[in-house]
């Protein structure tokens, strides 16, 4: 086996990557190692680090480096564990957050440590280990802006709702009295309690409403016909003014028939007395959208109130 064939597996699991230790392990011996640096079959990244040149360099090598320079454990976190669970709101990060001990040296180019006195629990996502989703939470909630922290907090709960549980009970007794951030917190789960968005753009727009004077939508409310057959499951419906307000994103709304199957139930929800109102993210930017729900809402309560139905 070559010396190549014995590091492979260590690259394969770390992005492209190796440590000289790994390859050491491996039996390569450092002469053989020095030899293919030398021939540029691999790449230097760090010191001890190496890069197989086959391998393109990637956010995912830079994110990774930190743990493999340092011998004790080192989480990503903040925005670049926001960004690696999948939390909306959060793009790729070009400066690296990274959670350490107190003694851990650390100095890499691009990469911002934050010292602890004891490290956060982590999870391993997309082959690389960051804290876990409700630390990454607790995290951002004393960077974000509200609605980004929004965007981020929704989408964590769709994605990891035992997380956001588990979080939930630790923020609502003494355990983070003073923390920085927690207060938007509880203020997020006061806001969003029961609402069910499954999108970025849902999250956009329910923040959207609950700073409109309009009353409180249900959210992936399911509506049944007289026979209690399914109809369809509206985004933010308002029951009693048989008002629908659809947000449709371009991605889940393009295919053919995703586009047809829509049309269908939105026809037969208007056959039921519903009004089908639409928001988009366009939409969202020019704001009229909101102008037209409130003209509905206004509307279809004055007939309510008139007939009494």
């Amino acid at each position: 086996m070559t010396a190549l064939q014995l590091v492979e597996p260590f690259a394969r699991r770390q992005h492209g990557l190796f440590t000289r230790a790994q390859a050491l392990s491996a039996g390569v011996p450092s002469s053989t190692l020095a030899a293919m640096a030398s021939s540029r079959r691999v790449q230097t990244e760090q010191p001890g680090i190496y890069r197989f040149n086959v391998f393109p360099r990637t956010w995912e090598q830079r994110a990774l480096l930190p743990s493999l320079a340092s011998s004790t454990p080192v989480f990503l976190s903040h925005r670049a564990a926001a960004y690696v669970l999948g939390f909306g709101g959060c793009p790729r990060p070009v400066s690296i957050d990274v959670v350490v001990g107190r003694s851990v040296e650390l100095r890499i180019p691009g990469i911002n440590p934050h010292r602890v006195r004891h490290l956060p629990s982590s999870t391993r996502a997309r082959g690389l280990v960051c804290t876990s989703p409700s630390e990454t939470l607790l995290s951002l909630a004393a960077i974000l802006a509200t609605d980004t922290l929004a965007l981020a907090f929704d989408s964590a709960h769709r994605l990891y709702p035992a997380e956001v549980t588990r979080l939930f009970a630790r923020i609502t007794g003494n355990e983070l009295r003073g923390v920085k951030g927690v207060a938007q917190l509880r203020q997020l789960f006061a806001t969003r309690h029961g609402a069910v968005l499954e999108s970025p753009l849902e999250s956009k727009v329910f923040t959207a409403l609950l700073s409109a004077d309009v009353p409180r939508p249900r959210t992936q409310h399911v509506v049944r016909d007289a026979a209690s057959r399914y109809v369809m499951r509206v985004d933010f419906a308002w029951v009693s003014e048989r008002v629908a307000l659809h947000a449709d994103g371009f991605s889940t709304h393009a295919g053919r028939c995703a586009f047809d199957d829509d049309a269908e139930k939105r026809s037969a929800l208007a056959a039921l007395g519903w009004l089908n109102l639409v928001v988009t993210s366009e939409s969202m930017k020019r704001g009229t959208w909101l102008a037209h729900l409130r003209a509905a809402l206004e509307t279809r309560g004055q007939a309510r109130r008139v007939t009494g139905r």
